[in-house]
């Protein structure tokens, strides 16, 4: 049996993570009871802080050991600025409608989650 390398194991997870993610929170537009409405919202805080942790994992291990600390420094502050912007985009998004919040933030989600396969292999390789 072949075995996988370690970054298409990481991405991997990161593609089903980011879709899971994105889905459930298009999903919760379409919510209509209680139960499932606290379902959807606990899969996509649960699916995306799993993911927010190994995209940090996937940050350390892309850069040498010099580097590592800053890496992970401006990947979290990206990451806040991010937050902040969308607290200023979503009462933008509600004004148009309900729908646009849900669909844009799932879509976005979806879209990165593509783009982690575009990570480049560093298994068992020497980083300079």
């Amino acid at each position: 049996m072949p075995k996988m390398s370690a970054c298409l194991t990481d991405c991997l997870v990161l593609v089903v993570l980011g879709i899971v993610s994105g889905m459930t929170a298009m999903l919760l537009y379409c919510s209509t009871t209680i139960l499932t409405t606290i379902s959807l919202v606990a899969m996509f805080t649960t699916f995306g802080s799993i993911g927010i942790n190994v995209i940090l994992a996937v940050v350390v291990d892309l850069f040498p050991t010099t580097l590592r600390t800053m890496t992970v420094c401006l990947t979290m502050m990206c990451g806040r600025i991010g937050a902040a912007l969308g607290n200023v985009v979503f009462p933008l998004l509600l004004e148009t409608g309900c729908a646009p919040p849900f669909f844009s933030v799932g879509s976005v989600m979806i879209g990165c989650a593509f783009l982690t396969i575009l990570l480049p292999n560093t298994d068992m390789k020497a980083l300079q």
